[in-house]
Formats: C-alpha cells, sequence, structure tokens
C-alpha cells in the first residue's frame, strides 16, 4: 500500500473510518469500487473527478494515472487500484466478505475477476471509445453528466486537446477496433465457458463474491441498464449498437444484469 502524506481531503467519519473516493463517473473500474463500498455498508465522500484532469490528482495522490483511488485517512492509506480497494475493504470491514476465506475458492475468485479486470474490461473500453471518440461533442455531454459547472467548463475548453491526446496515448483508431472487439470478445467467451459449467447463480460457489461485483459493474456498460451510470436513451454508433447487441444476448451479459438486479441498490 502506498502511504497517504500531506493531502488534504474532507473525508466522512463512519464506525472509526475516514474515506474518501476519487473517482470517474462513467468509470467502469470506478463503478467497482463504489460498488463495493455500497456492499460493505461503508460510507464516504465521493471526489468526482474531470476526465482529462483528473490525471493531475491521481499523480499527486498516489502516482498513477488512473481512477479510482480511494484514501483511507484514518490509517494514512491510499489505495489506487479497484481490485486493491476490493482487499483493502476485505481487510477494513471483513462481512460480508468479497473474497472467500477459503484459499482455493479466493484463488479461483481472483482468476475470474483477473480475465474481467485485464482481458474484458480494457479491450471493451478501447473499442467503446473508439466508436464514441468519433462524435466528441457527444463524448464530452456523456463526460459532463454529474459535473459541476466549473467542471463542465473546464471539460468543454479541454476537449480540443483532450480528443487528440487520447487518440495518440490509447490509441484510438479505427484500424484498431478489431483488435479490441475480438480481444474483448474471447474474454466474455471465457465467462460464458464458466456460467455454462456452473450449477449456481453465482461465479464461483454459492455465494456473491468479487467475481460476480468485477462482472456486474464491468459488463454493465454495454447493458443500458437504466440508473446505471452508462444509461442512455440517445443512439450509438452503429459499431457499438451491434458489440452491445453481442453483450447483451451472452450468458455473461445474461448474468451481469441479473447480479446488478439483484445486488446493485
Amino acid at each position: 500500500m502506498r502511504q497517504y502524506g500531506g493531502v488534504e481531503v474532507i473525508a466522512y467519519e463512519t464506525g472509526g473510518l475516514m474515506l474518501t473516493l476519487y473517482h470517474l463517473r462513467i468509470s467502469h473500474f470506478c463503478e467497482k469500487a463504489r460498488w463495493a463500498l455500497d456492499y460493505k455498508g461503508l460510507e464516504y465522500t465521493s471526489r468526482l473527478l474531470t476526465p482529462g484532469f483528473h490525471i493531475a490528482t491521481a499523480r499527486r495522490l498516489a502516482g498513477t494515472r488512473s481512477v479510482p483511488i480511494l484514501v483511507d485517512s484514518d490509517s494514512d492509506q491510499v489505495i489506487p487500484d479497484s481490485t486493491e480497494i476490493l482487499h483493502y475493504l476485505d481487510h477494513i470491514r471483513p462481512d460480508p466478505p468479497l473474497f472467500p476465506r477459503d484459499a482455493v475458492a479466493a484463488t479461483t475468485v481472483a482468476e475470474v475477476e483477473d480475465v474481467l479486470d485485464s482481458e474484458w474490461a480494457p479491450n471493451a473500453s478501447a473499442f467503446a471509445y473508439c466508436c464514441m471518440i468519433q462524435s466528441p461533442e457527444e463524448l464530452r455531454q456523456r463526460w459532463a453528466e454529474g459535473l459541476r459547472w466549473h467542471q463542465r467548463l473546464a471539460l468543454g475548453l479541454a476537449m480540443p486537446l483532450l480528443v487528440p491526446a487520447m487518440r495518440r496515448g490509447r490509441r484510438l483508431t479505427p484500424d484498431m477496433m478489431p483488435g479490441y472487439r475480438e480481444a474483448a470478445l474471447a474474454a466474455l467467451g471465457r465467462i460464458n465457458e464458466r456460467l455454462a459449467t456452473g450449477e449456481t447463480e453465482f461465479l464461483v460457489g454459492n455465494e456473491f463474491t468479487a467475481a460476480d461485483l468485477a462482472a456486474g459493474a464491468l459488463i454493465a456498460p454495454f447493458l443500458n441498464i437504466p440508473g446505471s451510470p452508462w444509461a442512455t436513451e440517445g443512439t450509438v454508433p452503429e459499431q457499438m449498437s451491434t458489440f452491445r447487441e453481442e453483450v447483451v444476448d451472452s450468458a455473461a451479459g445474461r448474468h451481469a444484469a441479473a447480479i446488478w438486479a439483484a445486488h446493485r441498490h
């Protein structure tokens, strides 16, 4: 864990804990952290950051470029990764557990979560942004939801620089889209296979775990679930629409929708 030092935050104290979550609204990794905090019944201060500008905050807090970042000012800890956040929350609030106490089951949960974290989510996200970045104004509107007026103003002024920087930095070009799509669907196929052999409603064992939470949080952006951070009534690019249909029709997509309905309040 990285040490937290000299950074002033306003945190809400509950049960001896003072937690602040730095996050982006439509990031599925940030939704994973929010869901885990809610699942544990922990109250926290929400620091909703401005896309693009969030990098400076992430570097200042944790020496990284990405969020979510959880700050526990009671124990002077900074946790800069969604999976690390889940493990940390299991440490400070063991019940209900996200990772089983049985070592074999915990290893399986970690393996399934890693498929979602490392194979599905980055490729699905890159594919989606390849689609969305073709319409910068629509992307700006999605990013601006939930932001304060000065954040929306800063975002609007920064968009002409953010869009080309994202295209270069994340390789969000049309020629990269087929590779991202293929890799994402291959990872989704691995989850489909696991669900095909399972005998319960969960990915591992007979209880809700971090694997199910990750599936719900990381696949849900493509399900257009009402009330989720990604729900939209507007049209989406044709390639994005086709990809969404494949996800919705998959066993993994159905599982994510069911998990969201049953466990995301």
